[in-house]
C-alpha cells in the first residue's frame, strides 16, 4: 500500500455517498481489501435536513434507501449523512422522511454530519447510538467572530464524535498543539473557496434555498457569481493544502483527511484522487483501465449496484 498511497498513514472521508461517483466504493474495496484507507463516505439524498451542496439524489422510497445503504456498508466504509442544513426550525424535526433516514442510519451503524444544535440534540435524545460529526460550517469566519479558533474546536471536540477543521487553520499557521484531541479532527484539504471567505455563510444559505426549490439552479449561479470573490477566476484553488502543509498535519498528529467533491463529475473527482490520494508510483491510465473493467464486470454481476448505477445516472 505504501507504493500506492501518497500518505500511507492517513485515513480518509470521501464524497462518494449518493453520488455519481459511488461506483468508486466497490472499486476501492477491491483495490485495498482490509487495508482500505477510506474510513467514511459522505453525502445525502435530497431532503429537508440536508445541507452543503445540493444533492442530485431524490429517493422517495425509504426501503430503497435502506437497501442501498446496507449494500454499501458491506464494503467496510462508514456512510456519513450530510444533514447539515443551517436553518432548521423545531417543526422541521417532525419531517417523516428525515426521521425514517435516522432509523436507517441507526440500524446500519452509519453517522451524521450536522450544523444545527437543534438537530444534534434531537438525534442524541432519539438515537443516542448515532455518532455525530460537527460540520465545517460550524467554524466558518462569520460564525467564529473574534473567538480563538483552537478554543472553538476544542469546545466542539467535547460535544461531538468528530469535528471538521477548516484548511485555513493550517494555511494561517495556527497552533495545532492547542487541539486537545487530534483523533477527533478531520481536516478538509481541497476546499474550493477563497481563504477565510467572508461570504461563505451566505453561499450555504443560497444552496439551501435551491435545495428547497425556492430559487432555481440558474438563480443560484447568478447569486454565487456576485458574492464569491473567486468564482469568476479560472482555475483558482486558494484553499488547497500543499504537500508541505499536509505533512505538517501528519507530523503533528492530524491523520484523518476529507476530500471535497460532492456532485463533481466522475473524471474531475478521479483527478482529485491523483492529486491527493494516489502516489506518483501509480500509473493513472493503467488504473483507469482497471477501474473501467471492474465497473463493467461488477455491474454485470450485482443487482444492487445495477440499481445504484441506474439511480446515479437518472438523477
Amino acid at each position: 500500500m505504501h507504493k500506492v498511497l501518497k500518505y500511507p498513514s492517513v485515513s480518509w472521508s470521501m464524497p462518494l455517498l449518493f453520488s455519481q461517483s459511488s461506483l468508486f466504493i466497490p472499486f476501492f474495496h477491491e483495490l485495498f481489501k482490509e487495508n482500505n484507507p477510506i474510513k467514511y463516505i459522505f453525502g445525502a439524498p435530497r431532503c429537508k435536513w440536508a445541507g452543503g451542496r445540493d444533492s442530485n439524489f431524490h429517493i422517495p422510497s425509504l426501503n430503497l434507501t435502506e437497501r442501498m445503504i446496507k449494500g454499501i456498508s458491506k464494503y467496510g466504509m462508514t456512510p456519513a449523512f450530510t444533514l447539515s442544513n443551517t436553518s432548521l426550525k423545531k417543526e422541521d424535526l417532525d419531517d417523516k422522511y428525515c426521521n425514517g433516514l435516522l432509523e436507517i442510519i441507526s440500524d446500519c451503524n452509519a453517522e451524521v454530519i450536522v450544523v444545527s444544535e437543534l438537530l444534534s440534540e434531537y438525534i442524541r435524545k432519539k438515537f443516542p447510538n448515532i455518532k455525530i460529526c460537527a460540520s465545517i460550517i460550524k467554524s466558518i469566519p462569520t460564525t467564529l467572530g473574534n473567538r480563538d479558533e483552537a478554543e472553538h474546536l476544542n469546545e466542539l471536540i467535547d460535544k461531538y464524535d468528530r469535528v471538521v477543521m477548516r484548511p485555513e487553520f493550517i494555511i494561517d499557521n495556527k497552533p495545532i498543539d492547542k487541539i486537545k484531541d487530534k483523533n477527533k479532527i478531520e481536516i478538509l484539504i481541497n476546499q474550493c473557496c477563497a481563504v477565510n471567505c467572508k461570504t461563505s455563510k451566505i453561499h450555504y444559505k443560497v444552496e439551501e434555498l435551491c435545495l428547497k426549490g425556492l430559487i432555481t439552479t440558474e438563480q443560484r449561479g447568478q447569486v454565487t457569481r456576485k458574492i464569491c470573490p473567486i468564482y469568476n477566476e479560472a482555475n483558482v484553488r486558494q484553499n488547497d493544502l500543499t504537500e508541505e502543509q499536509i505533512q505538517r498535519c501528519i507530523d503533528n498528529g492530524i491523520t484523518h483527511f476529507k476530500l471535497a467533491g460532492r456532485n463533481y463529475p466522475f473524471n474531475v473527482l478521479w483527478n482529485e484522487f491523483f492529486e491527493y490520494f494516489f502516489s506518483a508510483n501509480v500509473n493513472k491510465d493503467e488504473l483507469r483501465k482497471q477501474l473501467d473493467k471492474f465497473m463493467v464486470t461488477t455491474l454485470e454481476t450485482s443487482l444492487d449496484l445495477q440499481l445504484y448505477y441506474f439511480i446515479c445516472k437518472k438523477f
